[in-house]
């Protein structure tokens, strides 16, 4: 992730979920048995390139499309993520439960800038997954980015962004300047 021509940079920590079949107008009562795995995304986005689009009444997708604009933990199975929740615990969860509550949070530097749960979604696993396939065919593979906690916030080079999610694998980021990502593209 590159700032230098980035001024600012918003980030968002989001749960995504990794389809493992396909399915056109899912209904929200079939929908997880969509999802494959589960992990933790960070949804960059290019703030001084959406507001100059926005601006000249453009379209701002090469703000949210940009070169790692989306880095991803490791994946975990959906049934590996469930058994994890309901280690020890007397009531064990369904899935829909696990995916539905849970602390997600974001912190650059070790500073918190973005703590919810889960539950504070607008719309849920399976809800979300019916309204994307209302419009679109999911294909095993795609991720779909969930959503995030309240706390937008700016990054700069050196800054290191770590995502985390109720029994996920962490995700850990160092923002790095773009013109260094860029001569690195090189090599």
């Amino acid at each position: 992730i590159g700032s230098g021509a980035l001024e600012s940079n918003a980030l968002h920590g989001a749960t995504h979920s990794e389809t493992g079949v396909e399915g056109l107008r899912i209904t929200p009562e079939h929908a997880l048995k969509c999802v494959a795995t589960v992990g933790v995304g960070m949804d960059m986005t290019r703030r001084c390139l959406q507001k100059i689009a926005k601006a000249a009444g453009r379209p701002w997708d090469m703000s949210k499309g940009f070169d790692d604009s989306a880095p991803v933990s490791e994946m975990m199975l959906v049934d590996d993520y469930v058994k994890a929740r309901n280690e020890g615990v007397e009531h064990p969860k369904s899935m829909a439960e696990c995916l539905s509550h849970g602390f997600i949070d974001l912190s650059v530097n070790g500073d918190m800038k973005q703590s919810g749960n889960l539950s504070e979604m607008t719309l849920n696993v399976p809800e979300l997954i019916s309204l994307l396939s209302s419009y679109v065919e999911l294909q095993p593979g795609d991720l779909i980015f969930t959503g995030t906690p309240e706390g937008v916030n700016s990054v700069k080079p050196g800054d290191l962004m770590v995502g985390r999610i109720e029994a996920l694998p962490e995700l850990h980021v160092k923002v790095r300047d773009l013109a260094q990502f860029a001569a690195d593209k090189k090599e």
